[in-house]
C-alpha cells in the first residue's frame, strides 16, 4: 500500500514538472448588456431575505475587482496570489442610487419598500431620482433535514450508534431590470443555490440554523444576480505548449521556467525570439496568442490566432474563434465604459542569446579578465548567482557582456550554463 501511495505521489510530481499552466483573471463580459444605462438603483427583494439580498448585491456591485480570489495549490503546493494583467479593467461600471433616496421617494409616494410596488410604480420612483433602470425581484428559501442512525460494533466487539442529521437549504430568487424611460424590461434571470451541513450526537446541538445556512445561500445568488449584467473577473487557464524543437530546447526550458515563476514579459521576449527566426512555429505562435490575451492585446492575439488558423484550420478553428469573442468582449466592455489598455510586450534581443550564470550567491565576487587568462587585468568582480550574455567562447574562457556595454573574460571554473 505505501508503495502505491509512493508511486502516486511520484507520478503527481511529474505532471506537476511538466505542467506548463498560467492562471490569471480575465474580465468576462455580463450575459446581458444594459445599453444606455449608467446609473440604476435595487429595491428590496421580496420575501425574508428580501433586504439582505439588495445589501449583497450592492455591495458587489461597488466593488472594483469582483471575482478575483486566491487560487488553491493542489497536490504539493501553496494557494497563489488571484491576479490579473489587465490594466482598465474593472467591474464597478454603474453608479448605484443609495437606499436612503428610494426610501426618502417611496415615503413621500406613501410605498413600502417591501417589494409590494409593481413595475410601474418601480418605474415612476426611478425617474424621480433621476436612474436609468431600476431592479426589483424576489427571493425564497427551503430546507429539509435527513436524520440517519449508523450502528455497529468495534475492533473490541463494543456495540456503537451514530444519529446524524444533514441539513439541506436551498434559496431561490427571481431577478427582473426595468427601463425607466420606457417601462420595457431589460432583462430576467433566476438563480437557485442549495447549501448543506451535517452533524451527528451531540453535535447537533451545534448546527447552523436554516436561516443561517440560507444567508450564505443568498450570498452565493446575489454574485451571480450581479454578474448577469455587470462585467466580472474569472479565472483562466492558460495551458501552454511545449517547445518540442531541438534548436530551441534551452530557450523552451527557460520560458517555462519564467512561466512558473509568472515572469511573463520575459517568457513573451523568449518566445518572440523564436517567432522572428521560425515563424512556423505552432509552439510559439499558440503562446504568443495567449500573452497577448492575458495583457489585454487583443488585437495582437487575433493576429497569431489568424496565422495559427492558416496553417492549420481543422485544429485552430476553436482558438481562432475564441480571440475574435475577445474582440468583442472587449468592445462590449467599451460600450460600459471600461477600457482595456493596450500594454507593450518588448523583446530582449539577447533572449535566445547563450549565457552563463555565475555560481555561488550575490555575496560572493567572481574576477573578470581584460584578457582570457588568469594573469590579465581584473577589469570588474561581478556578483553570484548572476547572468550573463556570452559573446563569445575563448577555450576555457568565456567573453561576457557587462553592464555598461563593456566585456571582459570570465574562467568557466566560476560559471554554470
Amino acid at each position: 500500500m505505501k508503495r502505491n501511495l509512493l508511486l502516486i505521489a511520484m507520478t503527481l510530481a511529474a505532471i506537476l514538472c511538466n505542467a506548463q499552466e498560467v492562471t490569471v483573471f480575465i474580465l468576462s463580459p455580463p450575459e446581458k448588456e444594459l445599453e444606455g444605462v449608467e446609473k440604476i438603483s435595487i429595491m428590496e427583494f421580496k420575501g425574508e431575505k428580501g433586504r439582505l439580498l439588495t445589501d449583497y448585491m450592492t455591495s458587489f456591485l461597488m466593488q472594483d475587482e469582483r471575482g478575483i480570489h486566491n487560487l488553491s495549490g493542489g497536490f504539493f503546493s501553496k494557494g497563489t496570489e488571484g491576479k490579473t494583467y489587465l490594466k482598465g479593467a474593472r467591474t464597478n461600471v454603474f453608479s448605484l442610487v443609495e437606499r436612503t433616496e428610494i426610501d426618502k421617494v417611496l415615503q413621500e409616494q406613501n410605498l413600502s419598500n417591501s417589494g409590494l410596488i409593481d413595475d410601474t410604480q418601480a418605474a415612476e420612483i426611478g425617474k424621480i431620482l433621476g436612474i436609468d433602470a431600476i431592479i426589483t425581484g424576489s427571493v425564497s428559501y427551503t430546507h429539509k433535514d435527513e436524520d440517519t442512525k449508523k450502528e455497529g460494533t468495534d475492533s473490541n466487539g463494543k456495540y456503537w450508534v451514530n444519529y446524524c442529521k444533514k441539513r439541506i437549504v436551498t434559496a431561490e430568487a427571481r431577478m427582473k431590470i426595468i427601463s425607466t424611460s420606457t417601462g420595457e424590461i431589460l432583462g430576467t434571470t433566476d438563480s437557485k443555490v442549495s447549501k448543506s451541513e451535517s452533524a451527528c450526537n451531540d453535535e447537533r446541538s451545534g448546527m447552523s440554523s436554516p436561516s443561517q445556512i440560507a444567508d450564505k445561500c443568498v450570498n452565493d445568488i446575489a454574485y451571480y444576480l450581479s454578474n448577469y449584467f455587470c462585467p466580472y473577473f474569472k479565472a483562466m487557464k492558460y495551458d501552454f505548449p511545449k517547445i518540442k524543437e531541438k534548436e530551441y530546447k534551452d530557450q523552451g526550458k527557460e520560458a517555462k521556467k519564467f512561466l512558473q515563476d509568472y515572469d511573463l514579459k520575459h517568457a513573451y521576449s523568449i518566445f518572440k525570439g523564436i517567432y522572428d527566426v521560425d515563424p512556423y512555429n505552432t509552439s510559439t505562435l499558440v503562446s504568443l496568442a495567449y500573452l497577448n490575451d492575458i495583457y489585454g492585446n487583443y488585437d495582437e492575439a487575433l493576429e497569431y490566432a489568424e496565422i495559427l488558423y492558416q496553417l492549420d484550420p481543422k485544429d485552430y478553428q476553436p482558438a481562432y474563434n475564441w480571440v475574435q469573442k475577445e474582440v468583442e468582449m472587449r468592445d462590449q466592455l467599451a460600450n460600459l465604459g471600461v477600457i482595456i489598455e493596450k500594454q507593450a510586450l518588448v523583446q530582449d534581443e539577447n533572449a535566445l542569446a547563450d549565457k552563463v550564470k555565475t555560481k555561488g550567491s550575490r555575496a560572493d565576487r567572481y574576477d573578470v579578465k581584460s584578457e582570457p587568462n588568469k594573469g590579465a587585468e581584473t577589469i570588474s568582480k561581478v556578483p553570484g548567482d548572476l547572468e550573463f550574455v556570452i559573446i563569445e567562447e575563448n577555450g576555457d574562457w568565456f567573453l561576457i557582456e557587462l553592464i555598461g556595454g563593456k566585456q571582459g573574460y570570465i574562467h568557466s571554473d566560476d560559471v554554470r550554463r
